[in-house]
């Protein structure tokens, strides 16, 4: 399966929370080599709080808070991996 067909399929396959983790994750620490972890995982999780209230705006989509959790998951993760990372 090629990656940009899970994305553009995302939302109504069996991989959606996958993809959020996974973005979410990659993201964090992408934005951790830019700037402190900490503002990092912020935005991240800000952004997919705002993609998921862009979601309430269009009926093309629809709001799930189980994606935000997901999200979640994704920076909480990226930010344990930094961390220990950064400790050895």
């Amino acid at each position: 399966m090629k990656f940009l067909s899970l994305l553009s399929g995302a939302r109504y396959s069996k991989y959606d929370k996958t993809v959020h983790v996974a973005v979410s994750f990659a993201m964090t620490l992408i934005g951790a080599v830019v700037v402190p972890l900490t503002w990092a995982a912020i935005a991240v999780f800000i952004a997919g709080i705002v993609k998921e209230l862009f979601d309430i705006k269009h009926s093309r989509f629809k709001f799930d808070l189980t994606d935000i959790y997901a999200n979640a998951a994704g920076v909480l993760f990226a930010s344990l991996v930094w961390l220990l990372i950064a400790a050895s």
